[in-house]
């Protein structure tokens, strides 16, 4: 007997072979989907990766150059001074000192693992932490002043990154330009020339002018220096109850109101106003809007010799503050580290020096030569000119050119000299 062959159940049969064979297409189509869909995206986060890896190293490669170049300066300076060899190209030497941490070959504590080629080890070692093989290489390193208070350090490089897994690789050169300004860094010079009994730290002179006539007048008499205090009203009281006269200057509209003996106790006086007057005080007489002009509380120079009114306060601070100024002659922070008393490079340096320092430090002073660091230090140094009426008696400045101008004209005394 035939057996009856089941139509609905065969129907169920193709039917379901139709939909595994659905099924297993419809997964292996998107197995292969996927695989070319998503593989860009794979290499596209990869090069991301890559790229702010190499980014990170380009930042920290800015803050490592900034700290090694700071402990090289230092170390070169240190080196400078205690060193029993001198120091014969300062550029040469913060070059080696950032690269491989020595000076002539000798190690320097301070850059002791703070090397670039030390840095680079550590970055390469990070790389590989994550899955990269980085390698940073320096092709050059190179040392320059950008003028006479900054110093830049100008390091090219190569940064390879290459991928472990997928052999993908990005390369990329770099320069890294950091400028580092000197202000604070030590002078070499000064314990060189002090038997290393004093130091001094090199801070620019915030001061574009170092002296300034305030005033003049035809009826001058005498050349003093005090301190000023002004009194608009010609209050006789409030002159009278001054402390301290024979420190001050006094400055009023009309001093003729005033009684000789009371102007005598002054060290001088001021008046705009003139007339005729035999008081044994230094004065000026007929200064124009005097009590508006003239700072107050201030020190300041009646000059005879120039019939004017001076304001040296400046020029003293240099001295006072331990100021550095921009010069052509003088040594430049790089000639300072070599030893020299004149420049060989762009961008110089000049200071004065404080001869009541270098008493105290119990060494001999010159008192005729001038007192511009680099011709003071120099044995045979131009004798400088004395300033007159400065708070510093030994202010003395040389008629050498620096540039177009003669020290006495860069500094603004050509006529208190």
């Amino acid at each position: 007997m035939r057996r009856r062959i089941n139509k609905k159940s065969f129907m169920y049969s193709v039917i379901s072979l139709v939909i595994v064979f659905l099924v297993v297409n419809l997964i292996l189509i998107k197995s292969d989907f996927s695989e070319n869909f998503f593989e860009p995206r794979k290499t596209k986060l990869l090069g991301d990766q890559i790229h702010r890896f190499e980014i990170n190293v380009e930042k920290d490669l800015e803050k490592s150059v900034d700290v090694v170049a700071r402990r090289a300066i230092v170390s070169a300076i240190d080196y400078a001074i205690n060193g029993e060899n001198s120091v014969n190209n300062a550029t040469l030497a913060l070059e080696e000192l950032m690269m491989n941490g020595t000076i002539n070959g000798e190690p320097m504590f301070l850059l002791e693992n703070n090397t670039l080629n030390g840095w680079a080890e550590k970055i390469n070692a990070l790389g590989k932490e994550i899955g990269f093989d980085s390698k940073l290489n320096y092709t050059s390193v190179n040392v320059k002043l950008v003028d006479s208070f900054n110093l830049a350090f100008i390091v090219n490089s190569t940064i390879k990154i290459t991928d472990e897994l997928t052999n993908s690789s990005q390369t990329k050169n770099v320069s890294t330009t950091v400028i580092i300004p000197l202000n604070g860094f030590e002078d070499p010079l000064y314990p060189m020339n002090s038997f290393g009994r004093l130091r001094k730290l090199i801070e620019p002179s915030p001061y574009v002018n170092y002296t300034q006539r305030i005033a003049n007048s035809s009826e001058t008499k005498g050349s003093v220096r005090g301190t000023t205090i002004i009194i608009p009203s010609n209050n006789l009281t409030e002159i009278q109850s001054i402390n301290s006269k024979s420190t001050k200057i006094l400055v009023v509209h009309d001093a003729s109101l005033i009684e000789e003996s009371v102007l005598n106790e002054f060290k001088g006086f001021i008046s705009e106003t003139s007339f005729s007057t035999t008081s044994t005080s230094a004065y000026m007489l007929g200064v124009e809007n005097a009590t508006q002009i003239i700072p107050n509380n201030t020190a300041i120079v009646i000059d005879e010799k120039t019939k004017s009114l001076w304001d040296l306060n400046n020029l003293e601070n240099l001295i006072t503050y331990n100021y550095y100024v921009a010069s052509t002659k003088g040594p430049s922070f790089l000639d300072r580290i070599e030893g020299r008393l004149y420049n060989t490079r762009d961008f110089g340096l000049a200071s004065m020096v404080n001869l009541v320092e270098f008493e105290n430090a119990y060494i001999i002073v010159n008192d005729t030569r001038s007192i511009i660091d680099y011709e003071y230090f120099n044995e045979t140094g131009p004798v400088g000119k004395q300033v007159r009426n400065s708070y510093y008696e030994w202010l003395r400045i040389s008629e050498d050119y620096d540039g177009d101008l003669t020290q006495t004209q860069k500094y603004g005394v050509e006529e208190l000299v």
